[in-house]
C-alpha cells in the first residue's frame, strides 16, 4: 500500500468510495434513510475541498483503498476506507 498526496484526478474514485464507504460500512449505526441521504452527499464533494486541506490517499496497485482529509485547524474532516481493507489497521 502506498500513501500519498490528493491528485484532483482522485476525486471521482474518491466518491464512489465515500459512498461506498457509508452504505457498507455504517449500516448498523444509522437507519437506512439516514444512509442513503449520508451517502447521496458524495456528489458534492468538490476538488477545492480537498486541496486547502491535507488530503491523503491510500492506494495499492492502482487503486483507491481509503482517504483522509486533516483541515487547516487539525479537524479531521474525511477518513473513509473501502469495505475490503476496513479493519486491517
Amino acid at each position: 500500500m502506498k500513501l500519498r498526496r490528493y491528485r484532483d484526478g482522485d476525486l471521482k474514485e474518491m466518491r464512489a468510495l465515500f459512498r461506498e464507504s457509508i452504505l457498507r460500512g455504517c449500516g448498523g449505526f444509522y437507519t437506512p434513510a439516514q444512509l442513503c441521504a449520508w451517502a447521496d452527499r458524495a456528489g458534492s464533494l468538490e476538488p477545492e475541498r480537498f486541496r486547502r486541506a491535507v488530503t491523503l490517499v491510500a492506494e495499492k496497485e492502482g487503486r483507491l483503498l481509503g482517504y483522509g482529509s486533516l483541515e487547516p485547524g487539525g479537524h479531521l474532516d474525511h477518513l473513509y476506507t473501502a469495505a475490503e481493507a476496513q479493519g486491517q489497521g
